[in-house]
């Protein structure tokens, strides 16, 4: 089907990609374990993170957030109420 030249070729880049993944998985591997053994244990607190006012929206079935600049809208009637700055 191809010269021994070809099948040279394939042959050498089968053997370039085995030692690329290999080395891959090793540089992987390697920053894995570091970032296991190095990493601080993190504190969780009962602390919240959105305001009073996002929380109530998310109780009321809005979105917690929005974006800046974008327009406030009120999910029960569909209507753009105000412009977020």
């Amino acid at each position: 089907m191809g010269s021994p030249e070809r099948l040279a070729i394939g042959a050498a880049q089968d053997h370039a990609q085995r030692i690329m993944v290999i080395s891959g998985l090793c540089v992987v591997a390697a920053a894995l374990l570091t970032s296991i053994f190095l990493l601080d244990d993190l504190k969780l607190t009962d602390e919240q993170s959105l305001s009073e006012e996002d929380q109530k929206g998310e109780k009321n079935g809005q979105k917690a957030f929005t974006f800046y600049g974008a327009r406030k809208r009120d999910l029960h009637t569909g209507v753009n109420n105000e412009v977020i700055a």
